[in-house]
């Protein structure tokens, strides 16, 4: 939701309305495609008689992953086609992608 509220109004600041949207359209189908999959995935883990489930928890893993670098490629390519400095992608990295992720793994005492 934090997202979603900071690219509505960074959009209106900014003046770049169809970035941002077609931003927001790529993290949300991102979202979605992933979310289908780990559902079928948790529905094989939980409902199916499996002996070994780790073999589904890492494709899980590792097909978030691959969603994950699809997603920053595809935005690279929005910020590459819309002309954007690519020091705000960097920046967009840092504030809304790896802040958070670190925030996380922060307060879980990961490290």
């Amino acid at each position: 939701m934090f997202r979603h509220l900071t690219c509505v109004i960074l959009a209106e600041v900014s003046g770049e309305n169809t970035a941002f949207r077609e931003y927001m359209n790529v993290i949300y189908n991102i979202w979605f495609a992933d979310a289908i999959i780990l559902f079928i995935l948790n529905a094989i883990i939980l409902f199916a008689p499996l002996q070994n489930t780790v073999p589904f928890v890492i494709s899980g893993i590792i097909i978030t992953a691959i969603f994950l670098i699809v997603r920053i490629l595809r935005l690279m390519i929005i910020f590459l086609n819309r002309r954007i400095s690519i020091l705000y992608f960097i920046l967009y990295l840092c504030a809304l992608e790896v802040l958070p992720l670190l925030v996380i793994m922060k307060t879980l005492g990961v490290f």
